[in-house]
């Protein structure tokens, strides 16, 4: 899809690459299931880094957090499982579209 993508398998490693260069990112891909901390938590410590920074949340299932408890921890929209390439390329672009609105 033309974007450059940083990948981490451990949300913790994925938190550090955001500390060491909280300006070289655009947006945060995550799943909700993870090692170690999962998406909402990641979506969190990030927010707390970087308010502006946009989290998508990957999910099997819809979580029990409010839409309001969701936007104020950074994630702008969730994706949920399965789901198609074009899906998340719509999702993708239209997150980042209103990132730069904002």
């Amino acid at each position: 899809m033309g974007y450059r993508v940083d990948a981490h398998s451990d949300p913790l490693d994925a938190l550090t690459a955001v500390q060491s260069a909280p300006d070289a990112y655009d947006l945060v891909l995550t799943d909700q299931m993870m090692p170690t901390l999962t998406g909402i938590g990641l979506a969190e410590r990030i927010h707390d880094l970087q308010p502006q920074l946009p989290v998508i949340l990957v999910t099997g299932y819809a979580p029990t957090l409010s839409s309001e408890r969701i936007e104020t921890i950074g994630i702008r929209k969730l994706l949920l499982k399965p789901f198609s390439v074009d899906a998340l390329a719509m999702i993708v672009a239209l997150v980042l579209a209103e990132a730069k609105l904002r």
